[in-house]
């Protein structure tokens, strides 16, 4: 019953709680990531307008790509300072989490694969 309760919690205020890794990821942000990634230069991710809810597929899949960017050292670039270890261990941890809890939450409400009919020549 209690593992039903912390499911359901989950499932239900994931919404909301996905957004409070952004409290986390914005030290990160403002110190290392700001600089290149807003609406004022000409890369494919802006920062400012990237969203936060992480039951949406798109935002999730930026997501993930943004952290296994950071994660590897493959962001910032080599050129650039680096962020301060704290800061970024922090805002790695908390997204990473919340990633986590979002794809929990996918996997309880659709399951692993979508269900579907096999064909005649499949049977």
């Amino acid at each position: 019953m209690n593992q039903f309760l912390t499911i359901a919690l989950l499932f239900f205020a994931l919404p909301i709680y996905g957004q409070a890794f952004k409290e986390a990821w914005a030290p990160l942000v403002e110190a290392s990531c700001i600089d290149c990634h807003d609406a004022n230069t000409d890369t494919p991710l802006n920062l400012e307008k990237i969203g936060h809810d992480l039951s949406d597929s798109n935002t999730f899949r930026q997501w993930v790509e943004i952290f296994d960017q950071v994660d590897s050292g493959e962001m910032p670039p080599k050129k650039k300072k680096r962020p301060d270890r704290v800061i970024k261990n922090k805002a790695l941890a908390t997204l990473h989490q919340h990633l986590r809890d979002a794809s929990l939450a996918k996997l309880i409400k659709e399951g692993r694969a979508p269900l579907r009919r096999l064909t005649r020549t499949e049977y």
